[in-house]
């Protein structure tokens, strides 16, 4: 079963969520915290469109696999195609990029995402961070990107592919996030992933991977082999 707790959230020139240079006023991390006497650990966000709801969640899917998209949905209603947003850009030549635009256009090129998650009892900390390779930027081959994991308890750090290939094996698989993170705005995309034959059988297999389907599968050939022998 995954069992994944948000606890932290910091955002630092994401997108909508713009930061003063280090040192500066205003520098600080918009920080998030998502402590519940509940104790459960679903979220929802409410807010007026175009007001910060599915940039937040964006980061979160971007901090675990450095990915983050268009919405299916345009502000006119029209279904278009998803894309790939850049890391960075003018606002005149890119749709979306991920770097906040006041601070692009002030030559202010860093921007994170830090999340702290509670996992199977164990405490990670989780930062994806991209800053310019040289003064000069103009593009997403200008700037570099890094991620690092560090486990609470013990202390160790992973770093690059190691903590991603972590991240998609131990923590959440890539195939399953859209089933973790739902943007209401584009709600329409489930609606017909669901009621699409084709996706039907992908649909299908990412549900039976929730519910850890694959894992009881694998295992038939071994109880047949120790009832047989």
């Amino acid at each position: 079963v995954i069992d994944i707790r948000l606890k932290y959230v910091q955002l630092y020139n994401w997108t909508s969520y713009w930061n003063a240079p280090q040192g500066e006023e205003g520098f600080q991390p918009h920080q998030f915290g998502f402590s519940s006497d509940s104790n459960r650990n679903g979220y929802a966000i409410f807010g007026e469109n175009s007001r910060g709801k599915s940039s937040f969640t964006d980061a979160i899917q971007w901090v675990l696999f450095g990915e983050a998209w268009t919405k299916p949905i345009s502000q006119d209603g029209r279904q278009i195609k998803r894309t790939k947003r850049p890391l960075v850009g003018h606002p005149e030549d890119q749709v979306d990029p991920l770097l906040n635009t006041h601070a692009f256009l002030k030559g202010h090129y860093e921007f994170f995402v830090v999340i702290t998650i509670e996992h199977n009892g164990v405490e990670y900390t989780i930062t994806r961070s991209v800053g310019p390779k040289g003064k000069t930027v103009k593009s997403d081959s200008d700037m570099e990107v890094s991620l690092s994991i560090k486990d609470k308890d013990s202390g160790s750090i992973l770093e690059g592919a190691e903590a991603q290939d972590f991240i998609e094996s131990e923590i959440l698989p890539k195939n399953l996030s859209r089933f973790f993170f739902i943007d209401g705005e584009s709600i329409a995309e489930y609606r017909a992933l669901i009621a699409s034959k084709d996706e039907n059988l992908a649909l299908r297999r990412n549900i039976e991977d929730i519910l850890n389907f694959p894992i009881l599968k694998r295992g038939i050939p071994d109880l047949d082999g120790i009832t047989g022998t």
